[in-house]
């Protein structure tokens, strides 16, 4: 007798206090378009989810929940649809909206602003029947079904910079717009409730460790409807690598939430909640529980581009080590020579002042023999020694340039060995870099891509000409490599690889200067 009091008073105050029905979940982590339309194509991809929510199991006509949803990302927006049906206790409730969001995204695409709005429409089936009413001949109680039209608008920031920051936020207001609920089969309008608007906002941090394996991300949702009833839900999520996942919430003044998900072949994810009460509820009921199922579409293409990129990772690896040991040869070979040109050139003075000495005969003598030997010609005839000594060092002389010929020909292999190299990755068009690698010396910080047109060993030689790019109306800016130590110019931060390589082929057509450009992209990306 108790629980079935305890029941039809909260019918009751479900049907006589009843503000515009907007359903409660619990898998927060996931779906995030149906809490606010600012969200609408956010990820880009189509992303199908089916919900199914069975609250309060051990109520008799407790509430349940079934929703669908569907979103897709374009250039600048992206589009949705949400129908759900909620039965509670006699009151079966069909609703849904389409949505529409404008995203605004920063050149670094470290920020992203979106701002949504959606319209739709909810239709309620009574029967009264289900219900002790006291007096059955009531007017406002004659009519079973009723209309109501609503809108809902939100906004969302979103901040992605390294490991650490993918910060969200999002405010939203729900049935902001929404007519008095209107009997369909009455002669007379008849206003059975007004509704009572409801505004919601998420506030969470992404943290990523251990290479971006492991995920952690802190929530707090916050609901408050226009009559200032509130609720706030801090939660988090644990994961790894986006394919599994555990997640824990707490609902003020109600209890406990813990679920978890994962994903099948990187296109389907699974998740499951179950709300445990802790307040008097949990006298009556054990509990809730939730289901999700997502399908995110074109996840296999993306998929394969990620096995292309990392494939085309190992050959820039291979080309790299190829390439530095080439160089290496080349600069060893280099410093050989210039120690054989120092060599020639100290012989050829040494040789050249003896020669000089001797033909003109001024030594400083005071050997009267000598002076007569030298007079003679006798020291510098081939078979003395000093004419043997000078014919050894010619000997000498011309077998250093020997060996340098042949070390000239040896770096000129090299060269055209580096060369090649160089040309084979220029083929390639792009270059994996990892973000801890690099250091932004000048201009806008660095998003997932972006277009390189130069590089330098010497700093000054990269600022010299970042100055100049940006007096031809570029937005250019210097990196250094700590790992490689070149200085990259660049001028351009693609939004896409699809996108960067489109403006890297225009850019090397319509102009021969950038004819060698290529696009560097953060490991990051890969993921």
């Amino acid at each position: 007798m108790k629980k079935a009091v305890f029941i039809c008073a909260l019918i009751g105050e479900v049907v006589l206090g009843f503000a515009q029905h907007v359903p409660l979940y619990s898998l927060n982590f996931d779906n995030r378009y149906v809490h606010n339309p600012a969200r609408t194509g956010f990820n880009g991809n189509p992303e199908l989810y089916l919900m199914y929510r069975k609250q309060w199991v051990d109520f008799p006509s407790a509430p349940e929940t079934r929703a669908i949803s569907f979103d897709v990302g374009f250039k600048k927006g992206g589009v949705g649809v949400y129908v759900f049906n909620d039965v509670l206790s006699g009151i079966n409730t069909w609703g849904g909206n389409i949505s529409y969001a404008y995203h605004i995204t920063t050149k670094n695409n470290v920020h992203k602003i979106s701002i949504g709005l959606a319209a739709g429409i909810q239709q309620y089936r009574f029967d009264w029947s289900k219900h002790f009413i006291k007096d059955p001949d009531d007017p406002e109680l004659q009519g079973d079904k009723g209309l109501v039209f609503d809108g809902s608008a939100g906004l969302h920031y979103f901040a992605a910079k390294g490991p650490y920051l993918n910060l969200s936020l999002g405010l939203s207001a729900l049935s902001v717009y929404a007519t008095d609920l209107q009997y369909l089969n009455k002669s007379e309008p008849t206003t059975l409730f007004e509704p009572n608007r409801q505004y919601m906002g998420i506030l969470s941090n992404r943290f990523k460790f251990a290479g971006e394996k492991f995920i952690l991300e802190p929530m707090v949702l916050a609901r408050m409807t226009e009559a200032l009833n509130w609720q706030i839900e801090p939660g988090l999520l644990i994961g790894f690598k986006d394919w599994i996942w555990v997640s824990g919430l707490y609902r003020y003044d109600y209890g406990v939430t813990i679920g978890g998900g994962f994903k099948v072949h990187d296109a389907v994810k699974i998740g499951y909640a179950y709300d445990l009460p802790l307040n008097d509820i949990h006298n009556y009921t054990q509990g809730t529980h939730e289901i999700l199922v997502g399908i995110i579409f074109g996840t296999r293409k993306d998929a394969a581009t990620r096995k292309e990129l990392e494939e085309l990772r190992q050959r820039l690896m291979q080309q790299d080590s190829l390439f530095s040991a080439a160089q290496n040869q080349q600069d060893s070979l280099q410093n050989t020579i210039d120690s054989l040109t120092n060599r020639i050139t100290d012989m050829q003075y040494r040789m050249d002042s003896l020669e000089y000495t001797i033909n003109t005969m001024e030594i400083s003598v005071d050997d009267s023999t000598l002076a007569e030997l030298l007079q003679s010609g006798a020291l510098s005839a081939p078979s003395s020694p000093i004419g043997k000594e000078v014919e050894k060092m010619r000997k000498e002389l011309e077998e250093l340039k020997k060996q340098k010929e042949e070390m000239q020909k040896s770096i000129e292999q090299a060269k055209s060995k580096v060369k090649d190299i160089e040309n084979e990755m220029t083929e390639e068009r792009t270059r994996i870099v990892q973000e801890e690698d690099l250091e932004v010396k000048r201009g806008p910080e660095l998003g997932d891509y972006f277009l390189v047109v130069g590089s330098f060993r010497i700093e000054e030689n990269s600022y010299n000409f970042q100055e100049d790019l940006k007096k031809r109306g570029y937005d250019a800016g210097v990196v250094y490599d700590k790992k490689r130590k070149w200085y990259y110019v660049y001028i351009a931060q693609p939004k896409s690889i699809k996108e960067g390589l489109k403006d890297l082929y225009k850019l090397r057509e319509e102009n021969p200067e950038f004819h060698d450009a290529w696009i560097h992209i953060m490991s990051k990306s890969l993921r």
